[in-house]
């Protein structure tokens, strides 16, 4: 993994302290990392995923998002950083072919959840994560 994957990794997880409000559009203050990543000890296997949602305005003009993209089969798989289209309530990211989920998905927040929808039979429900 890269130094700047590592860099926005470490800042998400210590720094970030503030969340997306409910809407797209409009939201510049900060972060929002969403989970339903579980740890089976009798196993010792990870399964879920991790998903942290990051605006940012590179010409101060026009909002755009990355998203940090991480699951768990049994093991932590590499983070992916992607670019978020936004539609309306959405945003849509490409997971790269070669991964086990890739493809189109489709990102809403629903109250304190993210649901991510994706390829057929792909379809998950993660809880908001306060950073303090």
């Amino acid at each position: 993994m890269s130094k700047m994957h590592w860099c926005i990794v470490l800042y998400c997880i210590f720094v970030s302290s503030t969340s997306i409000a409910a809407s797209w559009r409009g939201t510049n203050e900060g972060m929002s990392f969403y989970s339903d990543m579980g740890f089976i000890e009798e196993e010792g296997e990870y399964s879920g995923h991790q998903i942290i949602i990051m605006p940012y305005n590179p010409y101060h003009d026009s909002l755009k998002y990355k998203v940090l993209w991480r699951s768990g089969n049994g093991y932590l798989s590499e983070p992916l950083l992607l670019d978020g289209v936004v539609q309306d309530d959405t945003i849509t990211i490409i997971i790269p072919s070669g991964n086990e989920e890739s493809g189109k998905w489709k990102l809403r927040i629903k109250g304190d959840d993210l649901l991510a929808e994706g390829p057929p039979g792909h379809s998950y429900t993660l809880h908001n994560v306060k950073l303090k």
